[in-house]
């Protein structure tokens, strides 16, 4: 009888913990600044991309370190700084049956209470596993509330390596969540599962079941949900926000146990609706920032480079995350013209994308961004040009064309690497058909250069002679001064 009573009062203090260490409150940036939470659920529904700024756990206001600036604006000055990201996902089912939605704010195509069943539009039609991710991890920090998928399918586990720096032991049982699951949709009875492995994939601890049904509702917005070929499914419908965050101890991780860790495992239960699922960066060891660690100084004459971009994913600290395929994808970040070649590559088993034949359309001086959608992006090192480039002179002798070699001399195209005379009495003057550049730019009498449209950069000194133009009347044209000192311009 006593037994009974005694086991009977642990069941109900233990509900009474679960039910106390809920997610009850949030801020966010949409339209600026908006709080909602249980019991006093905000009327003004997001229509939009929004931020999430920081959320109420058991009592205690955390920030997600989005922007604590804003919230301390507002008035929120009690709250505990932290860090939160969304969870890296390198790829996504493509299919999963009809009611495998991304689900958008109903403003988000430019509409309101209508869809734009175009096909590249509000999103291309068809994306790839990889191009779905966007949707799960795009926003500052990945944390967008204003986006997101209803009833990914069960198809495979996602698995999140740590580094080496495992996680944060002194993470377990504090208090702070250190997995944080949002629900912007209609929750079933049937969960998730999340887990923390070993090497060999044996669960460490225990595996935990989120099921976020019984999770308070803590705001309300519009959405339109979009088939994955891009055509509307539902629109300008409401739905419930709720969220679901756990400590590392809700999984058994111990200070005996935590060693083992060598990775999350997550697992959707084909009824999911997330917006994202975030982690706390300074308690788990997840992939969360690119890091340039080689790249060439320099590139030839033609733009291409001397030696290949190595870009290493890495997590908080700056500690290597040893997983294969992640895309990371690589743009202009200062420069001239459009980065040429594979500019989307997927890490290998060291956590490192190798870029190995990428070539600047128009020379000069560049840097280059490497993005992934939910990471800090890396940015190389200025790559500046290797010695001095021969002169090239216009000839016109084929046609206006200014990409075909016949039209110079030496028969090499040149770009914002070369000095380039463009003399006068030729048959033909040059008419763009793309990007193009020139470092020192000479124009003799009566010549002219024709933009069409495209971007011409002029990386030293620009000379004309009497009645010389460069015309750039065709809209799109862009005359781009890009030297790194000071240029002499007529």
């Amino acid at each position: 009888m006593n037994k009974t009573i005694y086991l009977t009062l642990l069941l109900f203090l233990g509900l009474l913990s679960t039910s106390q260490a809920q997610v009850t409150g949030i801020y966010t940036d949409y339209e600026g600044f908006w709080q909602s939470g249980e019991g006093s659920i905000n009327s003004d529904r997001p229509q939009n991309s929004h931020n999430l700024l920081g959320f109420t756990f058991n009592g205690t206001n955390y920030s997600t370190g989005v922007d604590d600036a804003k919230l301390t604006a507002e008035g929120i000055t009690s709250f505990t700084a932290s860090n939160f990201r969304a969870l890296p996902f390198n790829a996504l089912p493509t299919s999963g049956g009809g009611s495998y939605f991304v689900a958008l704010g109903q403003l988000f195509d430019g509409l309101d209470n209508s869809t734009n069943n175009g096909p590249t539009e509000p999103f291309p039609n068809n994306l790839t596993g990889q191009g779905l991710t966007q949707f799960l991890t795009n926003g500052e920090r990945g944390l967008n509330l204003g986006s997101g998928f209803s009833n990914i399918p069960s198809t495979s586990d996602f698995e999140f390596k740590l580094s080496a720096t495992g996680i944060n032991s002194a993470s377990i049982g504090d208090g702070v969540p250190d997995i944080f699951v949002s629900q912007i949709a209609q929750p079933s009875g049937v969960a998730d599962v999340a887990k923390f492995v070993d090497a060999s994939g044996n669960t460490v601890g225990n595996q935990v079941s989120l099921n976020i049904q019984a999770s308070p509702v803590v705001g309300q917005w519009l959405i339109d949900f979009y088939r994955l070929n891009s055509t509307a499914g539902i629109t300008n419908t409401r739905r419930d926000i709720r969220f679901r965050a756990l400590d590392v101890s809700d999984f058994g991780i111990t200070t005996t146990n935590i060693g083992s860790v060598v990775a999350l495992e997550y697992t959707f239960s084909g009824s999911s609706d997330p917006a994202f699922i975030a982690y706390n960066e300074e308690s788990l060891s997840v992939a969360r920032q690119l890091t340039v660690i080689s790249q060439p100084t320099e590139s030839a004459c033609d733009g291409t480079m001397v030696e290949n971009f190595q870009v290493q994913i890495e997590d908080f600290t700056g500690t290597p995350v040893e997983q294969a395929g992640f895309a990371v994808t690589a743009s202009i970040e200062t420069g001239p013209g459009d980065l040429n070649g594979t500019v989307t590559r997927l890490t290998n088993a060291s956590g490192i994308a190798v870029f190995d034949d990428l070539t600047f359309e128009i020379g000069d001086f560049h840097s280059i961004r490497f993005e992934n959608t939910s990471m800090e992006p890396g940015i190389s090192g200025v790559v500046t040009t290797v010695g001095t480039c021969a002169p090239s002179e216009w000839t016109g002798n084929t046609s206006s064309e200014w990409n075909d070699a016949s039209n110079w001399s030496p028969a090499v195209i040149p770009n914002a690497n070369f000095n380039v005379l463009i003399p006068s009495g030729r048959p033909n003057y040059p008419f763009l058909l793309a990007n193009a550049g020139a470092k020192d730019l000479t124009m003799q009498d009566n010549t002219s250069i024709d933009l069409n449209g495209n971007i011409f950069a002029i990386a030293g000194d620009l000379t004309l002679g009497t009645n010389s133009t460069v015309s750039g009347s065709t809209a799109g044209s862009n005359l781009y001064f890009s030297g790194t000192s000071s240029q002499t311009i007529p």
